[in-house]
């Protein structure tokens, strides 16, 4: 692949994982609370069904961003976005 195609790959990466990060900030709020409502439970089981898909496309352009990569090491950190949707998952299941 083409250097304008890894640029475009990184760009896609880079709003994905910005929206990642909002949905990360908004658990961090969440967990400042002392008990979930309903509706807070609920909201939060929804975003988590859109953050799971996200981090789908979110891996399918890190995978690919690797494989074209001349050292993917560099490229490994950013597999760290996967601990935000584990933290809700987490979440959802103790607010329950």
């Amino acid at each position: 692949m083409s250097e304008s195609k890894a640029k475009e790959l990184i760009k896609k990466r880079g709003s994905v994982k910005a929206k990642i990060t909002q949905f990360s900030s908004y658990l961090n709020v969440v967990r400042s609370s002392a008990q979930l409502s309903e509706l807070q439970i609920t909201e939060l089981t929804v975003r988590l069904s859109k953050i799971e898909n996200l981090y789908s496309i979110y891996d399918t352009l890190q995978s690919d961003l690797e494989m074209i990569a001349d050292d993917p090491d560099e490229l490994y950190a950013e597999r760290t976005v996967r601990v935000a949707v584990l933290q809700c998952d987490s979440g959802c299941s103790t607010a329950r």
